[in-house]
């Protein structure tokens, strides 16, 4: 697994697909956490940081008992 997401990062990174299919798991990647992001009401697209940063506000508001996100 480390090596596919190893193989997705270089390719996001300088857009040449060293093994066929990459560009299609960087869309299919790209569509879910898109999907995931609108599922928690969160902005997209969010760096790393900023992804962080609202799990950890998720996972306080859970601790606490109070809703996670609104529908």
């Amino acid at each position: 697994m480390t090596g596919i997401y190893n193989r997705l990062e270089a390719y996001r990174n300088t857009g040449t697909e060293e093994i066929t299919g990459t560009a299609a798991l960087a869309r299919a990647h790209d569509t879910l956490d898109a999907a995931v992001a609108a599922a928690y009401g969160w902005p997209w697209p969010l760096g790393d940081a900023e992804v962080l940063e609202q799990l950890l506000a998720e996972n306080l508001k859970r601790a606490q008992g109070r809703p996670t996100h609104e529908s």
